[in-house]
């Protein structure tokens, strides 16, 4: 007979499980059944956490500059979001909390007008707001950057 123990077991199972291994009543195999991401998704994940940390994103609408920014193609491992609702629902999938509903997404992305880093906004004319929302976009480069 196999047991089969993974991380997340209890240690009273455990202990039962490593008993019949030496009684020889049975092999017991450790596993971890916990899912993997893959690379790209674990970059990300990486880097909104970063974000987060460091108290980048201080709107849930900050990501529209994120979404905008890799649908611009400027995260070359990143396709683009064919909408708010994936771009939000990835980032559920990634455990990132705090991001914007669909229609607040919308609303912000459809604001960005220009190329990155020369963006301009059509809902402010405030300088320091503007290169407050470039600066979360670069930041997520270098996050994201940085996790290789």
């Amino acid at each position: 007979m196999t047991i089969i123990l993974d991380p997340t077991d209890p240690e009273w199972k455990k202990r039962i499980a490593y008993s019949y291994e030496e009684g020889e009543i049975a092999k017991v195999v450790e596993c971890d059944t916990t899912l993997q991401l893959p690379s790209v998704d674990a970059r990300v994940q990486y880097a909104m956490n970063s974000l987060n940390q460091d108290n980048v994103i201080k709107k849930k609408y900050d990501h529209a500059w994120i979404m905008h920014l890799i649908d611009e193609g400027r995260i070359k491992e990143l396709q683009p979001f064919y909408s708010e609702n994936s771009y939000r629902r990835y980032m559920q999938e990634l455990g990132v909390e705090g991001v914007a509903g669909v229609s607040t997404l919308n609303q912000y992305y459809n604001t960005i007008s220009g190329s990155f880093p020369n963006w301009t906004f059509s809902d402010t004319a405030d300088n320091y707001e503007r290169l407050r929302r470039v600066n979360v976009a670069r930041c997520f480069c270098a996050a994201f950057k940085k996790s290789r």
